[in-house]
């Protein structure tokens, strides 16, 4: 089988360093670190209280807010990168074929806190 291609057009980023590739270059090269006390839950009874947390994310800059609000955050998150890495890549997708374009993504866990929450409250209500 012969090699295949891979070219990659477009980069976005939503991390602790920053929300845009910008963003996380400039954290990189500066060497600054992302983790810090976690504020997004209670960590009370928890070993660990440090995390790398996304910060200054708005989901409204990426997609319409009802939409927003039936998303997990990972799912925003998710799709604010793939618009930026769209955004980045200069793409127009009218022109492209779109049977040869593709999406990578790298996430360590997603989508935990949603299933969390909704298993909560099928334990309260059934």
């Amino acid at each position: 089988m012969g090699r295949r291609r891979v070219v990659i057009t477009g980069i976005g980023a939503i991390t602790p360093l920053g929300n845009t590739r910008e963003g996380l270059w400039a954290g990189v090269h500066t060497e600054r670190s992302a983790v810090r006390r976690i504020t997004r839950f209670d960590t009370t009874g928890y070993r660990s209280q440090v995390a790398g947390e996304i910060e200054g994310f708005d989901p409204a800059e990426y997609m319409l807010p009802r939409r927003a609000a039936r998303l997990d955050r990972f799912s925003q998150l998710g799709i604010a990168a793939a618009a930026q890495a769209l955004r980045d890549s200069c793409l127009d997708l009218e022109r492209e074929d779109r049977d040869r374009v593709g999406v990578y993504v790298g996430s360590a866990v997603g989508g935990v806190g949603y299933a969390e929450e909704q298993h909560e409250i099928y334990v309260r209500k059934g």
